[in-house]
């Protein structure tokens, strides 16, 4: 349900290819901290985990796995889950979900 094709699976078409040019879900993970963190810690961690997932083998392994690893700073972090939270929140919205 990605935006591109998965590089593991090639031959597997995109909702978008398949007429749904709507239906474009994007997982993704993130390393979070507490509220008003320490902008150094920030960035050290953040130093961190480009490190780890710049390395040839995680890289290898993942995408052995079908994850494509793309990697964003804090900024971009927020922005991403300020954009997906409102989306989502649409959806939920939309359809009359309730928390039970």
């Amino acid at each position: 349900m990605a935006a591109k094709r998965n590089p593991a699976a090639p031959e597997i078409p995109t909702t978008v290819e398949q007429g749904f040019p709507n239906l474009v879900v994007e997982a993704w993970v993130t390393l979070l901290g507490p509220k008003n963190m320490d902008p150094a810690l920030v960035r050290k961690m953040h130093g961190a985990a480009m490190q780890a997932f710049s390395n040839d083998a995680v890289k290898d392994q993942l995408a052995r796995q079908g994850t494509v690893v793309a990697l964003a700073g804090p900024d971009e972090a927020r922005a991403i889950i300020a954009r997906d939270t409102a989306k989502y929140a649409a959806v939920v919205k939309k359809v009359g979900l309730e928390p039970q």
